[in-house]
């Protein structure tokens, strides 16, 4: 199923939590899937545009264009931007997750703690180094980045068969979990704080660390102050073929300079991340997607869910997927791909927390192509049941604001789905 949602925060007037049953959630923004060029552009006002090319973005003062019309143009920007050429990253094997929905692929080697002198004060971090030759970072500009332990969601050294976040677990190469209620960070090493005593954990013996769970709300803030200091500037999500994915800002992207404006072989884009002390400099052929959107609109896929329940119809099911469908790949419903969203196979039920400034939701309903000829599912809203049925063909918009914050969604009887959300802010917080 596809369902596209978007919450809009404006007057702190929303309770803190709200359920919905589906089979997918996540943000908005639907592309008709094209072979007309390599790019193709979706703009606010609904429209899309395919092209051979997009620029010239060899230099920042450059103003980039897709077919004759500006991406940035504040009447009208562009949505996202997606390279039909490059197809959806497989997951890397080695990562580290951010809170937020960020992954940067490479191996986490050390750990330098926080600092603090006369001129230069850095907080604690860890030392990444990029791995593997389908690395979306120019190799001319290419170091270790250093990322902020404050947004660590994950580390993966190797990775597990099973993708769930379980957090404060940290999994051994050998198999073994061991809960912890806090850690330290050693150069090379993790001091975990037990139910019964410590214990010291090197890096080479990890498979995955799961950190204690934060309040995404507060992290999202903070990425707020730090990303988007100009009340003009958009979030920025960009996602590479290595599996990388950047959030930023406007501000916060800028080209490498003596790039030809020719030739799109050669432009680099550098992308600073909330999380990282320096740019990510990117090849402009790696990114497969970049996805823009007021500060003040917030994808729902970008949030973490609090709580899950799945009742699959047969024995095992597909997990749900972020940005995915239940199989790993686009989101698509009815000859259209979605860019952003949730994928998830029936029965399961997530239930989001959502600030008091939360004001609206916005989400539109339809069937996964990977659901193949289904009979549907039935939408009900609370105990209204207005008994909507949607086909595979057919998409349904809805929105609810304060004033239905009790209301309740519900899919039955469906199969494998996917959804695209987005939640709005306050203007007023953000200023």
């Amino acid at each position: 199923m596809l369902i596209l949602a978007y919450f809009w925060l404006y007057r702190p007037r929303w309770p803190l939590g709200m359920v919905l049953f589906a089979a997918t959630v996540g943000c908005a923004g639907s592309a008709a899937i094209a072979a007309e060029g390599r790019y193709t552009a979706s703009f606010t006002d609904g429209t899309q545009v395919f092209a051979a090319d997009v620029g010239p973005w060899h230099d920042s003062r450059a103003k980039p264009i897709i077919a004759g019309r500006p991406l940035f143009e504040p009447a009208n920007h562009v949505r996202w931007l997606r390279d039909n050429s490059l197809s959806v990253p497989v997951p890397p094997a080695i990562f580290v997750d951010f809170w937020l929905g960020d992954r940067l692929p490479g191996r986490v080697t050390s750990f330098r703690p926080a600092t603090s002198g006369p001129y230069v004060a850095l907080p604690a971090r860890l030392v990444v180094e990029p791995e593997g030759s389908n690395t979306a970072f120019d190799p001319e500009l290419a170091r270790p980045i250093e990322v902020l332990t404050r947004y660590v969601r994950r580390v993966v050294w190797q990775r597990r068969t099973n993708d769930a976040y379980e957090p404060g677990s940290l999994f051994y190469r050998d198999g073994r979990q061991v809960k912890f209620r806090s850690l330290r960070w050693t150069e090379n090493s993790v001091r975990l704080l037990l139910a019964e005593g410590t214990s010291d954990v090197p890096f080479h013996h990890i498979a995955e660390l799961h950190l204690p769970q934060l309040d995404p709300w507060e992290i999202y803030y903070e990425h707020l102050g730090i990303l988007a200091s100009e009340n003009t500037a958009m979030m920025a999500c960009l996602e590479c073929t290595d599996g990388l994915r950047a959030t930023a800002s406007t501000e916060r992207i800028q080209m490498a300079p003596h790039r030809a404006a020719g030739n799109p072989d050669t432009w680099v884009h550098g992308v600073q991340p909330a999380w990282s002390l320096s740019p990510l400099w990117l090849k402009h052929r790696a990114i497969r997607l970049r996805h823009y959107s007021p500060p003040q609109i917030v994808p729902l896929s970008s949030v973490d869910v609090t709580r899950i329940v799945r009742r699959p119809v047969l024995a095992r099911g597909w997990n749900w997927q972020v940005d995915r469908n239940v199989q790993g790949g686009p989101l698509r419903a009815g000859g259209e791909e979605q860019v952003r969203g949730l994928g998830v196979q029936a029965f399961c039920e997530l239930e989001f927390e959502l600030p008091v400034t939360a004001v609206s939701f916005r989400t539109k309903l339809a069937l996964d192509e990977v659901a193949g000829r289904g009979d549907g599912f039935d939408f009900d809203r609370d105990s209204a049941r207005a008994g909507l049925e949607l086909r595979r063909e057919e998409a349904v918009a809805i929105r609810l604001d304060h004033r239905s914050a009790d209301d309740r969604f519900a899919l039955h009887e469906g199969a494998s789905g996917h959804a695209t959300d987005e939640i709005g802010l306050s203007r007023r917080l953000l200023i």
